[in-house]
């Protein structure tokens, strides 16, 4: 008979401890934690800033002085003025000034209009919160102006001129009749390198009562095309379009193009649902050439007179009746075509120039045009620039329009 044997290996047995050295260990002080200097490493913190969220970003701002100044630096850099959506009346400059996501927080909740005058009368701490919050604005690149209902005074406009110095951008978008909030003079004037103006493709049926009867042209207070910026170089314009509607919303657009050197038209479909009027919709027949019309009459004609470069993104997009192309043909080719036409017409009115000079000139000025599409576009731009000219932001919509 076998026998057959098996070792049992047991684990030794837990180490004691004294109840003593138990109690000793329990009150030993922890780990001091690992500490690092701002100012010794303030890439780290750029970097924490720039990908944190809104929300991580006024906890954090709570933790110190210089941290607070970094975070409102931060949400500073792009401003709206825009109506605030839990308030009827603008009695308070937090209602208006706002940063993308809801209200700046270096702006006290209750700072009015007088916030803004030279600060006679106003206490120390007051007088400080003033100059802090100014300086702010005034490192401010990106300014976006919307529809403000019963618009913004006169006071308020040129302490708004004053404070936004150091402006990039300027962005308008149109209320829902078509009209751009910009009531400004000589004195309201901002100062910005580029303009970015928004269409709204249902201007024209936005733009009656419910009786379909039209709204007068003086109505709101508002123009139909805004005043860019001074020393404005670069006009971006996203003309936006809807299956639903005719118009382009860029047929009253008669922006003035004298310091432009370069005019860029972006189209995309507009997301937003189409607003109801017993007003009848045009049918296909009358959209033929809506577009072709619409460009020349607005901005075509006067920007390539000018010599101002014009670059066309995405003009695929457009639907082709609405261009007149028919269901074959190239639409760019179609649009340079037009533009000669029209080019050669006004030079001929002109009386400067024989037949023949005036077609030479037309075929030169329209083959200036330069059709690209969106992500070859976003690629000649910075960082900074695609953020300004390709991102739609309102309080209903944020959309990259140059993917």
């Amino acid at each position: 008979m076998t026998t057959t044997s098996t070792t049992i290996t047991t684990a030794p047995p837990p180490a004691t401890i004294s109840v003593a050295a138990a109690a000793g260990a329990q009150l030993a002080p922890p780990p001091s934690p690992a500490t690092l200097d701002i100012a010794s490493y303030p890439h780290l913190l750029d970097a924490i800033i720039q990908c944190s969220p809104r929300s991580s970003l006024l906890t954090l701002r709570l933790t110190c002085h210089t941290v607070r100044s970094l975070v409102d630096m931060h949400l500073g850099a792009h401003v709206q003025i825009r109506d605030a959506e839990d308030v009827g009346t603008h009695t308070y400059v937090a209602d208006l000034v706002r940063s993308p996501g809801g209200r700046m927080p270096a702006l006290r909740p209750r700072d009015s209009y007088g916030w803004l005058r030279p600060d006679f009368g106003l206490s120390p701490d007051l007088r400080r919160h003033r100059a802090r919050c100014l300086a702010l604005l005034g490192r401010a690149r990106t300014l976006d102006i919307e529809h403000v209902k019963g618009g913004m005074s006169h006071l308020f406009r040129v302490q708004l001129a004053s404070a936004f110095s150091g402006l990039e951008c300027v962005r308008y978008t149109p209320n829902s009749w078509g009209r751009y909030d910009d009531g400004c003079d000589s004195a309201t004037r901002l100062s910005a390198r580029t303009a970015v103006l928004f269409t709204n493709p249902f201007a024209r049926d936005r733009g009656l009562h419910e009786s379909c009867l039209p709204v007068p042209p003086s109505a709101d207070g508002l123009l139909v095309t805004p005043v860019l910026p001074l020393g404005v170089r670069k006009l971006v314009v996203h003309v936006l379009h809807h299956t639903d509607q005719l118009s382009l919303g860029v047929a009253t657009l008669r922006p003035s193009l004298d310091s432009v050197d370069d005019l860029v038209l972006v189209f995309n479909e507009s997301t937003a649902e189409s607003p109801a009027c017993t007003a009848k919709i045009a049918d296909l027949a009358q959209r033929k050439g809506a577009v072709r019309r619409e460009l020349l009459a607005g901005m075509l004609e006067s920007a390539l007179e000018s010599h101002t470069r014009v670059t066309l993104v995405n003009f695929d997009s457009t639907p082709r009746v609405w261009l007149g192309a028919g269901d074959d043909g190239d639409m760019a080719a179609g649009l340079v075509a037009a533009v000669e036409e029209a080019l050669e017409a006004r030079f001929n009115a002109g009386g400067m120039m024989d037949r023949y000079e005036a077609r030479a000139a037309a075929v030169e000025h329209a083959h200036r045009m330069e059709f690209i599409s969106g992500p070859d576009y976003a690629a000649t731009l910075g960082a900074r620039q695609r953020d300004q000219e390709g991102w739609l932001e309102t309080a209903t919509e944020r959309r990259f329009l140059l993917a």
